[in-house]
């Protein structure tokens, strides 16, 4: 017993950790605020009547500033910008606009440009859609009534009219924008772009109700029917928070199947250039580093001919590209042509060779320019690389060329500014060019170009020998550790940096780095330094490169410092992508280094409650029926029920579930795999187990099951243990108050009859008004059944009520019975009650004398099976007997715990179904069972 309360709380304390790494784990906010220079204003657009009428709770507005909101509202929004349209998230504000709004403002002004964007955003009554399904098809068919009325507002323009609007949807907005594609009567013509902010595309983060989860697979359905069409005249941009955004994860904001792969574009904001910044789930919509980005790619898409969105869609891709994954340095993008041109060499200018490969150069100024080149060998060009570090800011700072036998310099460059990446701290300017041995081989020298300038400069250049810097690296999976035991708890696996070579750049390729079920902590330590006086500040780097996502997670460290950065992936490895993560090392040649990883702990079960948490609803609710089919069983076979944590210490144990639950989904998964045994699957309406959803987003793993069970047991446990003793404490507290205030037959009488009233109520509300309400009163009725209950069973122990006949002890243990049956039952209420909560706050939100019951209530059907089945349970009082259906009710709640593991793992709200089912069958075996008649009790 002691051991196995010890392996419990080891568990739970692991998973605690985890929580504790999700919670605080990750950089500080490193955002900066945007702010206002005049005050904003959020005017309000009139809409038709009949769109008022049928959306009452939703408003549009138009947000301004100073000058600019008066003339707006002066000419009664006749306007003659760009439109775009803000969509706020789950319990988001239309207010959020302000920070695009002003920034665009601003910039417009500083610019001097003659177009502007004008913002509006909608009022969606900070709505819960994010976990409240029925109100998304409302927004969906009011944000187009919203599109229709801003092309309206442009009907005084007498050219370059717009007659499309971009969008622009935070969290649940996103989605909405794209669910504009499945209505009906929507015309396509009307949005060119959309661009969305910590939108979870793949899936809802908790399948919580039917609804919502309906309305997520028509719009990827929509998005991702190409034989149908899916929406082709229209670019999307997703981009995602990173580890700070804890509610969307940069898996569920990928665009990976969605859409036409040539019209859109993900990015993480860690991995935007110039931002390199992680944000927070509402920090999405402010941080000014990724805000800035946002803004400059949407005047970059702007056609300088009408001054309005590009039609041609390929601009807009590529002015986000340009912004969110390869600047260059200039803050807008530059024509197509100007990039083509080759780079002419000025006669009269200094050109230089070298036949080196390692090129450091440290100017405060340069007075001059010149041409630094490097010869390339051409014998050994093929397995060589080389790299090219400057803060120069020109952006044609480097090329290659070749030049005509026996010359001594190029007459042009051809400049490599496309293989140019920004390198973080964005204050350092700082960009890194990669050349690999096959565009070395076309040339005869590397060119680099320093300008004149006042500035401090520096240039670093390096050639190498691929094999000797591109290391791969082994990555041991958890199983692995455990069983090799070399790297288990604090140990770790080094390999040192040849300091002889004074190399730059590593590129560290991480094989069998490729579950999010992963995490690591990788060290650089530098070995030994030489002292160096530079003018030039220069940090080291490390790149955490993940391909199949296009993510970028960075850190620096100064000269002589020690790396640290955690490896961990927020999307799991696509089964036939290739290629591996990476992480690249840019160090400061003036230090010999040694790296080493080892496994973090912490953050292992950190991912693990990431990528998973959401889904140990439905393992808390197996607790209870399990406990439940065994004190079933013990009824059944022998009159008696156990406790609920006797029960679940016995019964409830993961050996017993998941093994049979992983069994029974990979024969379903090989009948389904044959077309018989998927048509007789689908004939019956069996649905595809959420395993499936797991595997299509590539982050299954066959543990999660037995993790998730054994952390919901784990919790259970103790959990358990405490109602138990809180009840115990009112029972006592009861019976001690009962012996002075409450005697006779009369107040058994108003107890039963109290409990009729309530759940006759319950029932009404649950129907009428909201099902949550009849969940609320079957849990208040079973802890006062459970605590009443056993306050009568103590008095009868205690010889309050002594029967002369005997009868007693019977009388007893009919109310333990009852008492212990109703505490679980009690249990399996409150589960439910929390995972039907949601409709009960909309409801109280929007509850009106006009309109009193909640629309499209997914708790409404729980709730009136609730109060039903609790009112067969209330009039067999405590007297439960033993029929035949009694005693296969315990293997039902057995196999329904089983086919729980398969069905309701994601699909969350199918735990309503399966609860649904039990209270049926255990009320019409409690309805039809015969056992001892009660005693009217003498004294209470």
């Amino acid at each position: 017993m002691i051991v196995k309360a010890a392996v419990l709380c080891l568990f739970l304390g692991l998973f605690s950790f985890g929580l504790y790494d999700v919670l605080t784990n990750f950089e500080t906010n490193n955002c900066e605020m945007t702010y206002m220079f005049e005050t904003p204003e959020y005017l309000k657009i009139k809409l038709n009547q009949n769109v008022t009428s049928q959306f009452p709770r939703y408003n549009l507005y138009f947000y301004g500033e100073g000058q600019y909101a008066s003339s707006a509202q002066t000419s009664k929004f006749q306007l003659t910008g760009i439109p775009v349209l803000f969509i706020p998230g789950n319990a988001g504000s239309y207010r959020q606009v302000r920070s695009l709004g002003s920034v665009a403002l601003r910039m417009a002004s500083s610019l001097n440009s003659k177009f502007q964007f004008n913002f509006f955003s909608i009022d969606l009554n900070e709505e819960l859609s994010g976990i409240y399904g029925p109100v998304l098809m409302d927004q969906s068919k009011f944000t187009y009534e919203c599109i229709k009325q801003i092309l309206n507002l442009y009907s005084s323009m007498s050219k370059n009219k717009p007659n499309s609007v971009f969008l622009v949807g935070h969290s649940m907005g996103g989605l909405i924008a794209r669910a504009l594609y499945t209505l009906p009567d929507f015309d396509r013509t009307v949005v060119n772009t959309i661009l969305t902010q910590a939108t979870p595309h793949q899936m809802p983060l908790i399948a919580i109700d039917p609804v919502i989860v309906d309305f997520y697979s028509k719009v990827n359905g929509q998005w991702s029917d190409e034989l149908h069409g899916f929406p082709r005249n229209v670019f999307i941009v997703s981009t995602g928070g990173g580890y700070r955004d804890i509610l969307v994860r940069n898996g569920l904001a990928s665009l990976c199947k969605i859409g036409d792969p040539s019209l859109r574009l993900f990015a993480s904001t860690m991995s935007i250039p110039k931002a390199w910044v992680s944000t927070d789930h509402l920090a999405h919509v402010w941080c000014k580093q990724v805000v800035m980005a946002t803004v400059r790619a949407m005047f970059d898409c702007v056609d300088r001919s009408t001054h309005q969105i590009s039609e041609d869609r390929a601009v807009c891709r590529m002015a986000f590209l340009y912004h969110y994954q390869i600047n260059l340095g200039p803050k807008f993008i530059d024509s197509p042509a100007s990039n083509s041109q080759p780079l002419l060499v000025k006669e009269d200018t200094e050109w230089s060779t070298a036949k080196t490969n390692l090129w450091d150069y440290e100017a405060k100024q340069v007075a001059a320019e010149f041409y630094h080149s490097f010869e390339i060998d051409t014998n050994v060009s093929t397995d060589h690389a080389l790299l090219a570090i400057s803060n120069v800011e020109d952006k044609s700072w480097f090329g290659g060329c070749l030049a005509p036998p026996g010359a001594k310099k190029c007459k042009n460059i051809r400049t490599f500014d496309d293989n140019a990446d920004l390198l973080p701290p964005a204050k350092l300017k700082f960009k890194a060019i990669h050349l690999d041995g096959q565009q070395l081989s076309d040339l005869t020298h590397s060119v680099v170009h320093v300008p004149k300038t006042k500035q401090p400069v520096k240039v670093l250049v390096d050639i190498y020998k691929v094999a000797d810097r591109h290391i791969i690296f082994q990555m041991p999976h958890l199983l692995r550790f455990l069983k090799n035991s070399v790297m288990a708890f604090d140990s770790e696996v080094t390999i040192p940096l040849r300091s002889s070579e004074s190399g730059i750049f590593y590129n560290l390729t991480m094989e069998g780095l490729d579950s999010p079920f992963q995490a690591y902590i990788f060290e650089v330590v530098p070995t030994e330094c030489s002292k160096v006086n530079s003018d030039v500040q220069f940090l080291s780097l490390m790149k955490f490169h993940i391909p199949w996502s296009h993510e970028h997670t960075y850190s620096t460290f100064q000269l002589g410092q020690k790396g640290r950065l955690s490896l961990k992936l927020q999307s799991g490895k696509p089964l036939n992508f290739s290629e591996d993560v990476q992480l690249h090392l840019y160090l400061d040649r003036a230090c010999a280094y040694k790296v080493s990883v080892r496994l973090s702990w912490s953050e292992l079960f950190g991912q693990f409650l990431r990528f998973y948490g959401l889904y140990v609803p439905s393992f808390f609710v197996i607790q209870v029926l399990m406990s439940l089919s065994w004190q079933l069983k013990k009824l059944s076979s022998e009159g008696i029920v156990p406790r609920f944590s006797a029960s679940h210490s016995v019964w409830a144990l993961p050996y017993r579930v998941v093994p049979l639950a992983m069994m029974l989904r990979m024969l379903l998964s090989l009948i389904r795999n044959t077309e018989d045994g998927s048509r007789i699957l689908k004939a019956v309406g069996l649905p595809t187990d959420d395993t499936v959803t797991l595997k299509d987003q590539d982050i299954w793993h066959p543990l999660i099951p037995l993790l998730l069970y054994v952390m919901a047991f784990s919790f259970m446990t103790f959990y358990s243990r405490a109602i138990e003793a809180i009840i115990d404490a009112l029972s006592a507290f009861y019976a001690f108050a009962c012996r002075r205030i409450c005697c006779g037959q009369w107040t058994n009488a108003v107890f039963h009859w109290v409990q009729y009233l309530l759940l006759i109520s319950g029932a009404a509300a649950a129907y009428w008004l909201c099902g949550t309400m009849g969940l609320i009163v079957c849990l208040l009725t079973h802890i006062i059944k459970a605590v009443v209950y056993r306050t009568k069973a103590g008095i009868l122990e205690n010889g309050a009520a002594v029967e002369k006949d005997g009868r007693a002890d019977k009388e007893r243990m009919l109310h333990l019975n009852a008492s212990n049956l109703c505490f679980s039952l009690s249990l399996l209420f409150a589960l439910t009650l929390v995972l039907n909560s949601i409709p009960f706050i909309v409801w109280c939100k929007t509850i009106t004398s006009e309109n009193l019951s909640l629309h499209l209530d997914p708790s409404r059907n729980i709730g009136v099976i609730a109060c039903i089945s609790s009112l067969i349970l209330v009039s067999r009082g405590h007297s439960l007997g033993i029929n035949i259906l009694m005693s296969n009710l315990s293997i039902v709640a057995y196999a329904s715990s089983v086919l729980m593991v398969i069905y309701c793992l994601v699909s969350v709200y199918r735990i309503s179904y399966f609860v649904s089912a039990f209270l049926i069958l255990l009320a019409l075996s409690t309805r039809n069972s015969t056992g001892l008649k009660p005693q009217k009790d003498k004294v209470m």
